[in-house]
């Protein structure tokens, strides 16, 4: 914690004894108020003092605390569940995933059932204070500096589930964990104290909203060294295993399918009559009075629902009459039909994936310098061919690696490449949520169409475009539009840009095995070069061998058409990467 009332000595941050002395000096006396509530010390640090109390054996008397009480007895806390957010593309902050808390409450029922509803539990979320209209270099440079105050939030559980599941479209997983009513109530005592009296210094690498659960769960059960491993970054996934890794932690897991997803299935449920009613509500050609059955109705109020927060001013009116007039349609159905349980994917459970930090050692050959062997390395996250189980299929997020070259011939080492950041998202196209295609990134590497050998440049390139899944999970092909450019001292004009294609398909025959065939061709709208075309076309192979390891065999080819020394380039590897 960084906040100044969180510690009672000046030096308590840095001072664990000076801290302990204070703290046992506050507990004891009468004329102290402390926290945003002005409370007594025992009533503003309840499991500190209740630890302190039972560990040294004070002799302090109790003082009374009816907030603390009331907010505790309100909470009805029976369990707890960890919940993960899958990743969100279109937000920065949340393109890794993001982690939060259910507290599921005693005896708290649905209107007018005997059953338990999850969605009436509470959400404990950790985040930062930030402004909604925030710069977006500021955001950048204030999340990686701890500029922002992190805090803790207490909210229904069906809010977070409104915001993630259906306003994000963000599946979620509910992993219940192991825990007794003691182990919550210390934890529930320490929320209390974070709640009410502190902030913290909150990073988007480290000390994030995954690292500060962490924490808490560890004053639940200290036995769980949760935090210890997590010294350079934190990401979401990770921190799931992290449990994981403790026997007997998590003894059930749930899925919360994205309402896109339902959505989805719903309509591919349908049968051509009732698609064809569905698709003439929406056009507009067919009134919802004419739609019988439930079935259709039922999609076209799931679509209208996913519509309406996907559009930040909410429905037009003409599509808010439409859905009155289909809830009305639905209100007289007789006897309908019952909902058809829906199977969905659960490839994406985070869990299960490989870890984010990657380690890899290529033995290859270029026809332009021999044989060589490449080291890599790579902080996080996914590529397109790792395997997907445990991750959202047909996406990359790569950050921050990078890799070397030492030439066996020559005897020298060379730098092949570092990458910033790359995002990729192939959503395969359908009618149901018709969404391009993007990528995105950064990275510094090696030209291997000019007539130098490992010079380099900086390059950025982003594009949209479509992806067509073929066979389910198995087979993809996209069609990507790029904005390219790259700039390094080798090329005559310093810069090179225009625009460009990449033409692809993902194949996955076999459960653990993947291919991927691309071409890449570039226009030079600057003319550097007498020859503006450029490109490569690539061939590239892996099979995961199980969570930690994956064997790819990859190549490069550059046609002497695509290159200035009118010789054609060829680069070959065989790579062992270790996930850890």
């Amino acid at each position: 914690m960084d906040g100044s009332q969180f510690f009672f000595a000046r030096d308590g941050r840095t001072n664990p004894l000076s801290e302990l002395k204070a703290s046992i000096d506050a507990f004891g006396r009468d004329d102290l108020s402390v926290g945003t509530l002005g409370q007594h010390p025992q009533c503003a640090f309840p499991e500190r003092y209740r630890f302190l109390k039972q560990e040294l054996q004070l002799k302090t008397a109790d003082v009374d605390c009816p907030d603390f009480l009331e907010w505790k007895a309100s909470l009805k806390a029976d369990s707890l569940t960890l919940v993960f957010s899958a990743a969100f593309p279109n937000s920065p902050a949340s393109m890794f995933g993001h982690t939060l808390l259910q507290l599921n409450q005693k005896n708290v029922l649905a209107k007018n059932s005997s059953e338990k509803h999850p969605l009436l539990n509470y959400g404990i979320n950790s985040s930062a204070m930030m402004p909604l209209d925030e710069n977006p270099m500021r955001y950048v440079v204030f999340g990686l500096l701890g500029g922002y105050d992190g805090y803790f939030s207490i909210a229904p559980y069906y809010l977070k589930v409104n915001e993630y599941n259906n306003s994000e479209s963000r599946d979620l997983w509910e992993y219940e964990l192991n825990l007794t009513s003691s182990q919550i109530e210390h934890m529930i005592n320490h929320l209390w104290e974070l709640y009410a009296t502190s902030t913290f210094d909150y990073y988007f690498l480290d000390d994030n909203c995954s690292y500060q659960i962490l924490s808490l769960l560890e004053v639940a059960n200290p036995a769980w060294d949760l935090t210890r491993r997590f010294n350079v970054y934190v990401l979401p996934a990770d921190t799931i295993k992290a449990i994981q890794d403790y026997p007997g932690a998590i003894t059930r897991v749930d899925f919360r399918p994205s309402l896109q997803k339902r959505l989805i299935a719903q309509v591919e449920s349908l049968n051509p009559s009732e698609r064809a009613d569905y698709k003439g509500v929406i056009a507009g050609e067919k009134s919802p009075q004419e739609v019988p059955g439930n079935t259709t109705l039922d999609a076209l109020i799931t679509f209208y629902e996913y519509r309406q927060y996907n559009k930040s001013k909410g429905l037009p009116e003409t599509e808010k009459k439409t859905l009155r007039e289909i809830l009305i349609q639905r209100s007289k159905v007789e006897n309908p039909k019952e909902p058809t349980p829906f199977e969905y994917s659960k490839n994406s459970r985070p869990d299960l994936g490989h870890h984010s930090t990657s380690a890899g050692l290529q033995f290859g050959f270029r026809n332009d310098r021999g044989k060589k062997i490449e080291l890599k390395s790579r902080f996080g996250l996914h590529d397109l061919l790792n395997h997907d189980l445990g991750y959202e299929p047909y996406t990359q997020v790569e950050s921050t690696g990078g890799s070397i070259d030492f030439l066996l011939e020559e005897k020298k080492i060379k730098l092949n490449s570092l990458t910033l950041i790359e995002i990729t998202s192939l959503y395969p196209f359908n009618f149901v949520d018709p969404k391009p295609s993007w990528t995105i990134g950064s990275k510094l590497d090696n030209f291997k169409d000019l007539q130098c050998s490992y010079c380099y440049g900086l390059i950025l390139e982003g594009g949209a475009g479509l992806s067509s899944e073929i066979i389910k999970e198995k087979a993809l092909v996209y069609f990507l539009a790029i904005a390219h450019a790259e700039a390094g001292k080798e090329i005559p004009k310093i810069v090179r840009t225009g625009p460009g294609v990449n033409l692809a398909a993902i194949l996955s025959p076999l459960n653990h095995y993947k291919l991927i065939l691309s071409a890449k061709t570039y226009y030079d709208l600057v003319g550097s070069l007498k020859k503006r075309m450029f490109g490569r076309f690539e061939v590239n192979q892996s099979f995961a061998l199980n969570r930690s390891f994956d064997l790819r065999w990859v190549s490069t080819f550059i046609p002497s058409f695509f290159r200035v020394t009118h010789t054609p380039f060829y680069e070959l590897g065989l790579n062992l990467n270790y996930y850890f």
